[in-house]
This record gives structure tokens, sequence and C-alpha cells, in this order.
């Protein structure tokens, strides 16, 4: 059984700032810059999905709280399903 996709919430730092290259919400320690917020997750092929920035953190929580919802009813069958990816190999058969 493959382990359950998760999403997480990320910083992103302006580049004057010394945490410019950390993206973790612990990053926020000694942070002097005024950062923007991002979700993070992986899709069934294991590829990162960027979510939009937004420069308040609580937009950027309740976004992260709809997509882990979106993620849960993906995984229960319920929710959108999205297009399998082909390879080129397959596509040409």
């Amino acid at each position: 059984m493959s382990k359950p996709r998760a999403a997480t919430l990320r910083v992103g730092h302006q580049r004057g700032c010394p945490n410019a290259s950390r993206t973790s919400l612990d990053s926020l320690a000694g942070c002097r810059c005024k950062p923007s917020y991002y979700t993070f997750h992986r899709d069934a092929l294991g590829d990162p999905v960027k979510g939009l920035r937004v420069r308040d953190r609580q937009t950027a929580e309740r976004a992260l709280m709809k997509l882990l919802v979106e993620l849960d009813e993906r995984r229960a069958g319920v929710g959108p399903r999205t297009r399998k990816r082909l390879t080129f190999n397959e596509w040409c058969d």
C-alpha cells in the first residue's frame, strides 16, 4: 500500500532575507522580510505541485486545509479525478 500524499505550508522569503533559501515554517525565526506562503504537495506521479503565493498566513492555512480535504476525497474516490499521464510510448500505441 502506498503512503498517502501529504500537503504542507511553505514559506517564500525575499531575496535579501538571511533565510532566503529556506522554505520551512521554522525559518520565520530571524526573518527580516515579509514572506509569502504557499502550499506544496506531490501529485500521484511524485511531481511537485506548488500553490499560489499569498502574503497572509491565515489565507494560506485555509488553502492548505482545502487542499488536504481535496486530497483525502480523491483518495476515498469522492473528489474529481485527474487524467492519467501517458508516456510517449503509451501515447504512440
